[in-house]
């Protein structure tokens, strides 16, 4: 374990580590704390080390320990965490979807879906199944629109919340994967022939499962972006405050 350096950095030292790192292009407030934290530690001890030794010329004896790429290294090994990180969260609330009790509203919309196969004709049908996917998009903006509401947009940019961004309108995504994938268009564009051809049960079967597991997709990924911008606004305070 690390003894304390006797020598602390003041509070106008510490802020111009801050300014240090955003001229140096590291403008994510959640990597800049710990970078400040890392050289603020190493300058401590460059100048207990070395008593003639000022404040600028330890910051850059610390600076220079970083190599060539300088920050831009730290900044590639924090995002690859972060991405890690946040597909485990993402994956475990979607599993959380197919246990009990939150199993039961994955059930409840197969059951919808199949029970409508029951009691409408193809041609009717056809449009329903254009409605449901049209609904995966009104479903989102509501998401997205009750996230905004619950909680506050940062200051300053969180590496943290980066990732939660690239997540948005995924229902246009997965509905492109229905049509690319399961050629879902014949379903919906066709004549009635076609659809009394290819809506079959096992055909309707599989719409059944990809609209089930898209709308807990959507589901997850934005509950996993309600509790990580939650995350971010307790580990990070400062960076919901305004820059003077």
């Amino acid at each position: 374990m690390h003894q304390e350096s006797p020598v602390k950095l003041s509070p106008e030292q510490i802020e111009a580590l801050f300014i240090f790192c955003k001229q140096h292009k590291v403008e994510y407030y959640d990597v800049q704390l710990e970078l400040v934290d890392h050289m603020a530690a190493s300058i401590e001890w460059e100048m207990a080390k070395d008593n003639s030794l000022s404040f600028e010329s330890a910051l850059g004896k610390v600076f220079k320990s970083f190599g060539y790429k300088g920050f831009s290294g730290v900044l590639a090994s924090r995002e690859r965490i972060m991405t890690q990180w946040y597909g485990k969260q993402q994956w475990k609330i979607f599993l959380s979807y197919f246990t009990w009790p939150k199993a039961t509203l994955t059930v409840m919309i197969m059951a919808v879906l199949y029970t409508l196969r029951l009691w409408l004709s193809l041609s009717t049908l056809k449009y329903v199944i254009g409605g449901t996917l049209l609904s995966l998009i009104f479903l989102e903006l509501i998401l997205l629109m009750r996230l905004k509401k619950g909680t506050r947009a940062p200051h300053t940019p969180l590496l943290m919340l980066k990732r939660a961004r690239l997540w948005n309108f995924q229902s246009f995504i997965l509905i492109n994967v229905y049509f690319s994938i399961l050629n879902g268009k014949r379903w919906i564009f066709h004549d009635s022939d076609s659809v009394a051809h290819s809506l079959n049960a096992y055909g309707y079967y599989c719409f059944i499962i990809a609209f089930s597991i898209m709308v807990v997709m959507l589901l997850a990924v934005y509950n996993v972006r309600e509790k990580v911008n939650r995350m971010a606004e307790d580990k990070y305070p400062g960076a919901y405050e305004p820059a003077e």
